[in-house]
């Protein structure tokens, strides 16, 4: 999967989350957690982002576990995580 899959991925969780608050006039997510694992690679990028996110949404709390990518697939297909990534 390309970084630029990665970045679209994280993007379209994210975009997600917002829209139902958008639609209903509010900026901020009221409560919200979300759990993701995988790649450790672009974890950093996640972080930063993630942090970022919560800045702005801070009634929403998202974990990210770099485990690698084969780890953060069975972790999603068990249904133990939201979103799952791989690079």
């Amino acid at each position: 999967m390309t970084v630029l899959r990665i970045v679209l991925l994280v993007a379209a969780c994210l975009s997600a989350m917002a829209g139902p608050c958008a639609a209903a006039g509010e900026k901020t997510i009221n409560k919200a957690d979300l759990r993701g694992a995988g790649a450790t690679f672009p974890a950093p990028l996640y972080r930063r982002w993630i942090e970022e996110y919560q800045k702005a949404n801070p009634g929403l709390t998202i974990s990210y576990d770099a485990v690698g990518s084969g780890d953060g697939i069975k972790l999603f297909l068990a249904d133990k995580v939201d979103f799952g990534a791989s690079d």
